[in-house]
C-alpha cells in the first residue's frame, strides 16, 4: 500500500463521504475511525473511554457468571446467547484500533481512486459497487440496534444466592459482578449501563463488519474497472501496458492490507457465529413453545443480525473472487500475442497472478464466499439438532 498516501480535500471527498459516512459515524463513536482518530476533543475521547470500560466490565460480569454456572446447561445456554456477541464485539474494536495506521492508508488511496478522471462508465461502476456497500452499512445497524433494544426492554429473570436467600431480579444480560446489584440505585444503574453496553456492542459489531464490506465493494469496483480496461485494450501502448500491471499490483497490496487486518475478525466472527445461530436458534424454538411473544421477537431480530453479518463477509469474499476470475479471463481473451514479446511478458504477468483469486480469508482456514455461508448454517443445524436431542 502507499504509505505516503495522504487524504486531501478534492471532488473525492465527496465520494468518500458517500461511501463511508455510516461507518464513520460508527466506528467514530469508538474512537477507531482512522482518518481522524489524533483529532476528537478531549470530551469525545473520554466518551470513548467510558463506553468501551462500561462495555468491557459487561463482557467481565458476564464471563465471571458462566464461571459461576458452569455445568448448568439451561443457563449456560442463556448466558453464552448474548455474552458471545459482546465479546466479539469488544474485541473487533480492539483489532481495528490495533491496525489503525493501515485502514488510515487504505482509505487515503480509497480516496485517491475516486479522485482520478475516470469515464462515465467506470464512475457508473464504482457508484454501484458503493451502493451495495452503503446498503449493508445501513442494513447491519438496523437489525443490530434493535436487538440490542429488545434485550434492554425484554430482560430475563437472574437469581442470586446472597446469605443463604435466593433473590431475583431483572437484567438485560446474564452477568456475575463484584458487587451487590440488589441494593437500590445500584440495580437501577447497573440496569441502565447493561442497556447501553448492549447498545454499544451492537454498534462496534455492526460498524466494523460493515467497514470491511464498503473496502472490499471498493475493490471489486476496481477489479471490475481493470478488467474492462483490458477488455478494450489494443496492446499497442507499452505505457498502457505498465499502467495496468501497476494497477493490478496495487489492487493485489489492498486485498493484502485488507486480509491482515480482517483475517482474525472474520475467525472470531465464524467461530462465534456458528455457536450464537445454534443457541439463538435453540432459545426461538423454546420461545415458541412456551409462546412468549417477547422472546420470539427478541431472538428472531437478534438470529436476523446475525445472519446477514456473516453473509455480508461470505457475500464480499464471494464478489472479490468472481472478479478477479473475470479478470483473468479478460487477460487471457486480450490481443497479448500481438504484442511485443517483452510487452506480452510484462502483460502476462497479470494473468499468471490473476490465476490466484483474491480471497479473504479467516486465518486461512476458511475461505469467504457463499460455500463457506451454506456451511456454517449447515454445521449450525447439525449443533442445533444434538441440542434438541440433549434437551
Amino acid at each position: 500500500m502507499n504509505k505516503s498516501a495522504k487524504v486531501t480535500v478534492s471532488g473525492g471527498l465527496a465520494k468518500l463521504d458517500y461511501l463511508f459516512k455510516w461507518n464513520r459515524v460508527l466506528l467514530r463513536s469508538f474512537g477507531v475511525w482512522p482518518l481522524d482518530h489524533t483529532s476528537t476533543s478531549r470530551l469525545e475521547r473520554f466518551g470513548t473511554f467510558l463506553l468501551i470500560l462500561n462495555l468491557g466490565t459487561l463482557v467481565i460480569a458476564e464471563w465471571n457468571d458462566l464461571i459461576q454456572i458452569s455445568g448448568n446447561f439451561d443457563l449456560m445456554l442463556d448466558n453464552l446467547t448474548a455474552n458471545l456477541g459482546t465479546s466479539l464485539a469488544l474485541v473487533k474494536l480492539f483489532i481495528i484500533r490495533w491496525n489503525v495506521d493501515t485502514l488510515q492508508n487504505l482509505i487515503a488511496d480509497v480516496q485517491n481512486d475516486w479522485s482520478i478522471g475516470y469515464t462515465d462508465e467506470d464512475i457508473k461502476v464504482m457508484m454501484a459497487r458503493a451502493r451495495i456497500g452503503r446498503w449493508f452499512s445501513i442494513a447491519g445497524p438496523l437489525l443490530s440496534l434493535p436487538s440490542a433494544l429488545f434485550f434492554s426492554l425484554i430482560p430475563q429473570v437472574i437469581t442470586l444466592s446472597m446469605n443463604g436467600t435466593e433473590i431475583s431480579m431483572l437484567m438485560p444480560f446474564r452477568s456475575m459482578y463484584f458487587y451487590d446489584v440488589t441494593s437500590t440505585p445500584v440495580y437501577q444503574f447497573t440496569y441502565f449501563s447493561q442497556s447501553v453496553a448492549s447498545c454499544t456492542s451492537s454498534a462496534a459489531y455492526s460498524g466494523v463488519d460493515c467497514f470491511f464490506a464498503a473496502l472490499a465493494f471498493h475493490i471489486c469496483g476496481q477489479l471490475e474497472i481493470l478488467g474492462s480496461t483490458i477488455r478494450g485494450f489494443d496492446g499497442k501502448d507499452y505505457r498502457m501496458v505498465k499502467n495496468l500491471v501497476e494497477r493490478h499490483l496495487r489492487l493485489i497490496e489492498y486485498i493484502n492490507d485488507l486480509e491482515s487486518i480482517y483475517s482474525t475478525v472474520i475467525f472470531g466472527q465464524l467461530l462465534v457465529t456458528s455457536l450464537a445461530i445454534c443457541s439463538i436458534g435453540f432459545k426461538f424454538t423454546m420461545s415458541l413453545d412456551t409462546e412468549d411473544f417477547g422472546d420470539i421477537g427478541k431472538f428472531s431480530v437478534y438470529l436476523s443480525a446475525v445472519l446477514i453479518h456473516v453473509f455480508l463477509y461470505c457475500y464480499s469474499g464471494q464478489c472479490l473472487i468472481d472478479e478477479s476470475i473475470r479478470l483473468s479471463e479478460a487477460v487471457y481473451n486480450s490481443p497479448w500475442y500481438e504484442m511485443k514479446g517483452s510487452d506480452a511478458r510484462v502483460f502476462l504477468m497479470i494473468q499468471s497472478r490473476a490465476q490466484s483469486p483474491f480471497q479473504i480469508t479467516a486465518l486461512k482456514f476458511c475461505v469467504m464466499s457463499h460455500s463457506c455461508f451454506a456451511d456454517i448454517l449447515r454445521n449450525s443445524l447439525t449443533y442445533f439438532s444434538v441440542l434438541r436431542a440433549i434437551k
